[in-house]
């Protein structure tokens, strides 16, 4: 047993490597890495081993709390549903919102260091441009299958294949983050000079990758969050050229794809089409923006019917097609309400929504610091994503929102602890010294000063 228990041990940092380069993978090798976590870490022992306290546990700033608490509700949404199956089946999907914090919650500290984040984070990069190229291949097999060039199947949809193009787009802008953060020079032993040409490299395959996939959210996101990096570089790192650096790459990429043609159509006739989805003239609305705007401008009725507990955990996709015909509005298929803080509001009221909301809030006050502004950024850009897509209802979005609130946990700006007053302000200190220096067997005057503040 004692054997197999060592043998766990050594195969939790080698599974956590793989765990995060399946992050972007198909559902089956999340899944079967999440499994192959949970395994180890329960024969390994570590989940046995009484570490925190109740109220460690149950705490208010600690967004893996709020993120645990947001699958409770869903669960408890399952006792005023009707349609159980798809309550299970949504159960099943968010499943890794409790998982992976529990997990992670156990996992012992040695585990979750600076380096070995680094470290992950490189592995969710790799496998990302994994599926980025392979996702790239089949697209120009497809562009020369037939006569010519068809450069419609290396954009959007028809480049993403099998993968969601907002998934693909919000992995490829964390992914950028990532690789703004990580300490290549350090982690891999290399020298700063090529450290800043990969990076360098990589960022323009991501960014080209982001035009490709033609996302309108993750193209924002983007600009963003080179603006971020830049102002961060300019102002807190005092890196000017990097920063021109980085400034002229964003102007370079935005100016090539301002004259992509296919890309430019994602753009196209944004307020006419808004305007007529509007109106509600349309008894079939098919594009993405009109689909939107519909939503958005009616689902707040729905909501309002059944604020305080929701309409269910597997009710929610009944409630919104009932409220879609009641409107006489087809999407010609099931479309969920595009938002996820509207769309867990439908589901599990209010209760759900201040679950969700807090997970970034708890995040907000961990991250006002000096340091920690970019990562600010990361999370604001995670809760963007959730403003134009329910990103919760996907196994790909929870699977990636669960790992990705654990990875950003260890940078939170920590408090430092309180030093007493100095002795020339604090009278009484000079007694306390004295008692100290002569009561004990220190050599010096000084270390029973320094004693004060440990």
């Amino acid at each position: 047993m004692n054997v197999l228990r060592s043998f766990s041990r050594k195969l939790i940092f080698p599974i956590l490597i793989l765990s995060a380069f399946c992050i972007a993978l198909p559902p089956f090798f999340k899944s079967m890495s999440l499994v192959l976590f949970a395994l180890v870490l329960l024969l390994s022992g570590e989940m046995f081993k009484i570490k925190y306290s109740f109220k460690q546990i149950v705490n208010a700033k600690n967004p893996l709390f709020w993120l645990v608490a947001l699958f409770v509700v869903y669960a408890l949404g399952m006792l005023w549903s009707k349609d159980l199956d798809y309550g299970l089946r949504d159960l099943t999907i968010k499943l890794p919102l409790l998982i992976v914090p529990v997990l992670c919650f156990f996992l012992p500290k040695r585990f979750v260091t600076r380096k070995r984040l680094w470290i992950y984070s490189s592995a969710f990069i790799a496998g990302l441009l994994v599926v980025l190229f392979e996702c790239l291949i089949k697209g120009l097999a497809n562009a020369f299958s037939g006569e010519g060039f068809a450069i419609e199947y290396i954009f959007y949809t028809r480049l993403s294949g099998g993968y969601h193009v907002t998934y693909l787009s919000l992995f490829c802008l964390v992914a950028l983050f990532v690789l703004y953060k990580i300490p290549l020079s350090k982690l891999f032993s290399i020298d700063s000079k090529t450290s800043f040409v990969i990076k360098g490299m990589l960022f323009v395959v991501l960014d080209v990758f982001l035009i490709l996939l033609s996302a309108r959210i993750a193209f924002i996101g983007m600009i963003l969050l080179h603006a971020g990096i830049a102002f961060d570089l300019f102002v807190f790192r005092k890196q000017y050229l990097k920063s021109l650096s980085v400034l002229f790459l964003i102007t370079i990429v935005v100016f090539g794809a301002s004259n992509i043609k296919t890309f430019n159509q994602r753009y196209q006739n944004i307020d006419k089409r808004t305007t007529i989805a509007q109106q509600g003239s349309q008894k079939k609305v098919s594009d993405s923006l009109s689909q939107r705007s519909f939503i958005y401008s009616n689902i707040f009725e729905l909501i309002k019917r059944n604020w305080v507990i929701g309409y269910g955990t597997g009710d929610s996709r009944m409630a919104l097609e009932d409220f879609y015909n009641e409107k006489n509005v087809s999407f010609g298929r099931y479309l969920n309400a595009h938002n996820q803080f509207l769309q867990t509001a439908v589901a599990v009221g209010v209760l759900g929504l201040l679950c969700l909301m807090m997970c970034f809030v708890s995040y907000l006050f961990g991250f006002l610091g000096k340091n920690t502004y970019v990562f600010l950024f990361a999370i604001a850009l995670i809760g963007l994503s959730m403003m134009t897509e329910a990103i919760l209802e996907r196994q790909a979005g929870v699977h990636f929102c669960a790992f990705a609130f654990c990875w950003f946990m260890p940078f939170m700006k920590r408090k430092k602890k309180k030093k007493n007053k100095d002795c020339i302000s604090n009278p009484y200190c000079y007694i306390y010294v004295l008692k100290r220096y002569y009561s004990s067997s220190e050599s010096s005057f000084e270390s029973s000063i320094s004693s004060i503040s440990e």
